[in-house]
């Protein structure tokens, strides 16, 4: 299997999904919603996925208001895909979709609250919790494959990451600052950080800790996270009410964060009596966001090594190869971590089962 996606900008233009179907006797109303929400078949023939449309508001603790769209794979509209964590089963809130009651998890609202938009347009956005019926098992089999291609054709792929804590904003500033190799050229064999203005040596094992423990996120652990990073065409990271931070930039921040542990045995020291939260530190616990970078590498077909890009390979890795490269990812069911790598493997086509 060739790997030879195009990797395009965002869209100039963001057009909606025009088909809002909803179920015959229902009595939606999304001023004071009653009814369950109940879910309408999907179109096969015609390719159908849903789309989510979020009601736009100026007020940033309104109710969601949600729109559930079907629309053909193969159309114009444009949408940001959502890679989340679930998180608690047990932690929901109800929401108004299509002026009815659906419950989901507090992670996927705070996600899609942060995406509504304050100013008159509404945000499409593809989540699986919701634009794929978890309770039809049928629908599942075969909306679970398709998957890939959700992400492969989203405009953006939004890497929700969770709330901000005491840590994420030194660390997302300090990923600013590690764009160009890290290197040590002064006269005490300090690392040279930052650009245009330098980091004092002194604030380095602060701020290294800072991004160390956002990398530590379980968002890194998820094993969906990795066809999800490896097929998007811009991803971005986001934490909280944040501004986006490339997927690009957090990948060379990562790269020169493990080179810097590795070469220095006391900076390690030095990052963990700077931080009592962070126990132990090591290149080897931040093997998650190095694979996910190889995957996305492997899927462009190419190399960035941090900085400089040249060629790997032109194949995607076989079945079992992504579930060796993957075997320490997470998944809330264990099955999940064979159905997560189906999308990235080159021989998925003679695998014999289903994903339901």
């Amino acid at each position: 299997m060739e790997w030879t996606k195009g990797w395009p900008g965002l869209p100039e233009q963001w057009p909606l999904p025009k088909v809002y179907p909803i179920k015959l006797g229902s009595k939606p109303s999304n001023e004071q919603p009653t009814q369950a929400y109940q879910y309408v078949p999907l179109d096969t023939v015609a390719d159908e996925t849903r789309m989510i449309v979020i009601d736009p508001s100026e007020n940033k603790q309104a109710p969601l208001v949600l729109h559930l769209a079907h629309s053909p794979l193969a159309s114009d509209v444009a949408y940001h895909a959502l890679s989340y964590t679930w998180g608690d089963t047990q932690d929901s809130v109800e929401v108004t979709v299509m002026g009815q009651l659906m419950r989901i998890r507090k992670n996927l609202e705070r996600a899609l609250r942060r995406l509504r938009r304050s100013s008159s347009y509404a945000c499409t956005v593809w989540a699986d919790a919701i634009c794929i019926n978890q309770s039809d098992t049928s629908e599942k089999i075969h909306q679970i494959p398709r998957i890939a291609t959700v992400y492969d054709q989203a405009a953006c792929v939004v890497c929700d990451v969770g709330e901000e804590d005491r840590y994420s904003e030194l660390a997302l500033n300090f990923v600013e600052h590690l764009q160009e190799p890290v290197i040590r050229m002064d006269t005490d064999y300090e690392f040279i950080v930052g650009k245009p203005d330098r980091i004092d040596p002194g604030d380095i094992p602060r701020f290294c800790a800072a991004l160390y423990m956002f990398l530590m996120r379980p968002y890194f652990r998820r094993a969906w996270v990795i066809q999800e990073v490896a097929l998007a065409s811009n991803p971005v990271i986001v934490c909280g009410m944040r501004n986006g931070t490339p997927f690009e930039a957090l990948e060379k921040a990562a790269t020169n964060l493990s080179d810097m542990i590795s070469q220095d045995l006391d900076l390690v020291k030095k990052m963990k009596d700077s931080t009592p939260d962070l126990q132990s530190v090591g290149p080897g616990q931040l093997l998650f966001i190095r694979k996910l970078v190889f995957f996305r590498q492997l899927h462009m077909g190419r190399n960035r090594n941090g900085f400089i890009m040249h060629d790997i390979r032109n194949t995607a890795p076989g079945y079992l190869e992504a579930a060796i490269l993957a075997r320490d990812f997470e998944a809330a069911v264990p099955h999940d971590k064979l159905f997560a790598l189906w999308n990235v493997a080159r021989d998925r086509a003679g695998l014999d089962y289903v994903a339901d």
